[in-house]
């Protein structure tokens, strides 16, 4: 959600190719303001998964602050 907030968008099926190269990927993020990890939950890796699991644990501890 922060990264649509903050104007990215998820690649086109052309980009998502494109991306598979890292260079690329940093590039289209960096200038293009592509994310590549905008896709339903189900289709994240699995350390994606974990980030975001790690994220939403600690989100009351952030908005106790």
């Amino acid at each position: 959600m922060e990264k649509l907030l903050l104007g990215y968008r998820k690649p086109t099926p052309e980009e998502e190719e494109k991306c598979k190269d890292n260079a690329v990927r940093k590039e289209y993020k960096t200038k293009r303001f592509v994310h590549t990890d905008i896709r339903p939950y189900y289709q994240l890796d699995e350390g994606t998964k974990e980030y975001d699991r790690c994220i939403s644990e600690c989100l009351p501890l952030i908005a106790e602050q």
